[in-house]
């Protein structure tokens, strides 16, 4: 399985550097190189320079486009069977992506996949397992908040995957389309 890591930045390279060790640790596991493309969103704080020296790919943008086209640049230039959209403030586990190779091994025909995110600030409490969409249309982070635990360690099905750290199959996109251009975050 090749494996594109997509990366939007704005600001705060401490977050970026951090999140590029931990894509770092993940291909020590695997034992193999992963791609790392990071879009600059037009940083003033030295990423571009940062990034390039690390080896990772570097996209700049002369000004803030915004998360959808930022990722969808990445998105293009990427070439993994799997992209993986992430943001730079995730700071993965070591062993995250083997879990995910592993889901992908039970569920083949699963178009992504995606893992349990803490809260930065708070490590023992839930970012989210997933998305999911009221009757209303309006989106709600499951489990959000809450105390992490071994309910949710179990795996799921989603239909509304995060795009905070999501393994897709590069075929979704070309299905699916790539991130809607006008959603800026």
């Amino acid at each position: 399985m090749r494996v594109s890591f997509v990366i939007p930045h704005r600001k705060n390279l401490v977050f970026l550097q951090a999140a590029v060790r931990s894509i770092r640790q993940q291909q020590t596991a695997a034992g193999r190189a992963l791609e790392v493309i990071v879009v600059d969103n037009a940083s003033t704080e030295g990423a571009l320079a940062w990034a390039e020296a690390e080896g990772c790919v570097v996209i700049s943008m002369a000004a803030n486009q915004g998360f959808g086209k930022a990722v969808n640049h990445g998105i293009r230039a990427g070439t993994g069977d799997w992209i993986v959209v992430m943001n730079d403030d995730v700071e993965l586990e070591t062993d995250w992506l083997r879990q995910l190779e592993a889901a992908l091994e039970r569920t083949p025909a699963a178009w992504f996949v995606c893992g349990k995110t803490l809260q930065f600030a708070a490590r023992g409490r839930v970012d989210g397992v997933g998305d999911a969409i009221s009757k209303g249309g309006t989106a709600m982070r499951l489990g959000n908040g809450r105390a992490d635990g071994d309910r949710f360690n179990v795996g799921r099905a989603t239909f509304f995957p995060s795009a905070t750290a999501t393994a897709f199959r590069r075929t979704f996109f070309e299905q699916a389309g790539l991130f809607d251009e006008t959603f800026f975050a």
